[in-house]
């Protein structure tokens, strides 16, 4: 893989985002594995990661290590990569408040680690999918509903300027018209 990687920058791109799914929290082979690309490619080549949802204050503990990860396993990943996309959605949550209040959490609890890191940082993966219907509801967890959640942390947070990137919408081909207005209205020109 690593091998594949260098041939990859030989040719000019300048980094990757890994997506393995799934990794359960304190999982060395996936630290390994991190340290093992940075090694071997260097600080310059930029290293994203999309990550599990954070447990409740950071903590991951019994089931929860295999839904969740905890601050410490988030520290450790940073150390190695550049940026962490957490999948902010398919909670499960079946009310439009606490899935709100689950983005907005998620959201502060990464500022507040990645800040923490010189250089790294943090892009918020919200849903626009209607695929898996025993994860998520798309009336509950949508563009709108999570631009709502990750404004919210904003306003909450201090600075985060140094170590926000935004927002990113999965699935680009899976998102309708309507779902790019709702990203138009709630997140690109929201004002508060």
């Amino acid at each position: 893989f690593i091998g594949q990687l260098k041939k990859l920058r030989g040719q000019g791109i300048a980094g990757i985002h890994l997506n393995i799914e799934p990794v359960s929290d304190n999982d060395s082979a996936y630290l390994d594995l991190l340290r093992d690309i940075r090694a071997a490619l260097g600080p310059s080549f930029f290293l994203s990661h999309a990550t599990r949802p954070a447990g409740l204050f950071g903590l991951s503990i019994g089931g929860m290590k295999n839904h969740f990860w905890s601050r410490g396993f988030y520290e450790k990943t940073m150390h190695y990569t550049d940026q962490s996309v957490v999948m902010a959605y398919n909670t499960r949550l079946k009310n439009e408040m606490p899935y709100i209040a689950f983005v907005a959490h998620q959201t502060g609890l990464l500022l507040d680690w990645s800040c923490q890191v010189p250089g790294h940082r943090v892009l918020v993966g919200i849903p626009a999918y209607e695929h898996v219907p025993d994860y998520s509801d798309p009336s509950i967890e949508n563009i709108r509903t999570a631009s709502l959640g990750v404004r919210t942390a904003l306003h909450r947070t201090e600075d985060h300027s140094g170590c926000f990137d935004g927002v990113s919408v999965y699935a680009n081909w899976t998102t309708s018209a309507d779902e790019w207005n709702d990203f138009k209205t709630y997140w690109t020109g929201y004002k508060h």
